[in-house]
C-alpha cells in the first residue's frame, strides 16, 4: 500500500531523493527539524584541502537533499534560519512549532528567591 505523506522528525534529509525518486507516488515529506544535521560553520574552520572539499560536499549534499522537502517545521526560530539558509525550500513552506512546555511553571522557579537559578547565575564584581 503506497504512502501519502512522510512525516520525518531527525531532520536528516539525505534519505529524501530517494523517497521521492523510488516511490510511486511520490509521497509529502513532512520534516520537523530539531538540529540541522550540518551547518554552514564548518567551513570556517581551519582544515586541511581534503576536510574542507568534504565539508561542502556534505552541505551541498545536505542542500539538495533538504530540497525534496514539502514542508518544513523546526523546533526554534534559530534552527529555522539554518534551514532556512541551507535548503531550498520556499518561504511559505517553512514554520516554527516550539516544542510545549508549561512556561509557568518555569517562570515562578526563576522568579523565587533563593531558587537554584540564583545559585547558578555568577553575581561577582
Amino acid at each position: 500500500m503506497p504512502c501519502d505523506i512522510l512525516v520525518d522528525t531527525t531532520g536528516i534529509a539525505f534519505s529524501y531523493p530517494f523517497i521521492k525518486l523510488f516511490c510511486s507516488p511520490a509521497p509529502k515529506i513532512y520534516s520537523y527539524t530539531h538540529y540541522p544535521t550540518v551547518q554552514e560553520g564548518l567551513l570556517k574552520q581551519k582544515m586541511s584541502a581534503v576536510k574542507q572539499a568534504y565539508n561542502q560536499f556534505l552541505i551541498w549534499s545536505y542542500c539538495f537533499c533538504g530540497s525534496f522537502a514539502d514542508t518544513v517545521a523546526c523546533n526554534s526560530s534559530w534552527t529555522l534560519d539554518h534551514i532556512k539558509s541551507l535548503w531550498r525550500v520556499e518561504k511559505a513552506d517553512l514554520t516554527t512549532i516550539f516544542p510545549p512546555c508549561d512556561t509557568d511553571y518555569f517562570g515562578a522557579w526563576v522568579e523565587k528567591e533563593g531558587s537554584p537559578a540564583d545559585n547558578m547565575t555568577n553575581t561577582s564584581s
